[in-house]
Order: C-alpha cells, then sequence, then structure tokens
C-alpha cells in the first residue's frame, strides 16, 4: 500500500483506514502516504479494536493542518483500543501548519482509550511544526504521542526521532 496522497486536508488513513471495525492487519507494507491525519493508517469510531503486528510503516505523513491531529505512520482516534506490536516505522513524519498546534506523534499519535503498544522498533520518525512560531513546542512523540487512556506502552525501540515519547494527559503502564 504504496504512494497514495489524501484527498484534501481532512483526509484521514490514506494507507489504510478503518472506522469502527476490528482488523487484523499483518505482514504489510504501508509506505509514502500523505493524509491530514494517519498518514500511513487511521483507525477511530466506535469501537474499534485493530490488532496491527508485524508491518512495515516507512515515509508516511500526516501533513496536519487546521484539522489534522498527527500519526505520521498511525493515528488511533476516538474510542480506540488497539494491539500494536512488532512494527517497523521509519521515517514517518508529523507535521501541522497551524499557528500554535504542532505536529503530534510521528510514528504513532494514539488518542484512544486503551490498549498496547509493544514491541516496535521506531527509527528516524518525527514530529514538528511549521514554521516554528511557539519555542518548547515543536517536538511531541517523535515516536508515540499518547494523549489520553491507559495504554500499556512497553519494549519499543525508539531512535534517532526528534522527541521520543510523550503521553501527554494519559497513563502509560
Amino acid at each position: 500500500l504504496s504512494g497514495s496522497v489524501g484527498a484534501g486536508a481532512t483526509s484521514c488513513g490514506d494507507g489504510l483506514y478503518f472506522n469502527a471495525s476490528s482488523p487484523v492487519v499483518t505482514k504489510t507494507v504501508i509506505s509514502f502516504n500523505r493524509a491530514a491525519s494517519g498518514g500511513g493508517a487511521s483507525c477511530d469510531g466506535l469501537p474499534s479494536n485493530p490488532t496491527i503486528a508485524g508491518n512495515w510503516f516507512e515515509g508516511n505523513y500526516a501533513l496536519g493542518g487546521w484539522s489534522g491531529q498527527g500519526g505520521g505512520g498511525i493515528f488511533l482516534g476516538g474510542s480506540t483500543s488497539p494491539v500494536i506490536e512488532g512494527n517497523f516505522f521509519l521515517r514517518n513524519v508529523a507535521t501541522n501548519a497551524g499557528p500554535y498546534i504542532t505536529g503530534l506523534g510521528g510514528g504513532i499519535l494514539n488518542g484512544g482509550q486503551a490498549g498496547r503498544i509493544l514491541n516496535n522498533t521506531f527509527i528516524g520518525n518525527v514530529a514538528f511544526k511549521t514554521p516554528s512560531v511557539v519555542p518548547g513546542f515543536d517536538a511531541n512523540g517523535g515516536g508515540i504521542y499518547s494523549s489520553s487512556g491507559t495504554t500499556r506502552i512497553a519494549n519499543n525501540l525508539i531512535v534517532f526521532g526528534s522527541s521520543g515519547l510523550l503521553a501527554a494527559t494519559s497513563t502509560t503502564q
């Protein structure tokens, strides 16, 4: 699943998009896709309990804008309870051009309620804001940004990214 570009500034999940579903995605390459949120994959809606395991996410972009949230590799929103395990995230990007909003989660933006993010590798994923007008708020979770709920995040390797792991208003176990 490679090289798709969203139909507009509000598009989500141009590689994979799931709404109110619980897919199992394994052994898939998701690369070079672009969307406002979840360039590689987006899962939202109630209930959504995706299992995303053993995949390769490379060069996906969450372009942001006024409505975009982030998640260059994967965006998880709403009432999702994901299992994200054993994936490889390489050079995914979350950016946002809004005046006071920064890109969130170059590899993964988890806005879901619960779930597990385990045994993944994140190399060179970045989250940033363009242009930078709010010093100190320019990189939020280059590897993983988790913003709500209780998510177990363990045994992940996060290297050569913009800021690693940021858990804002969430509980990580």
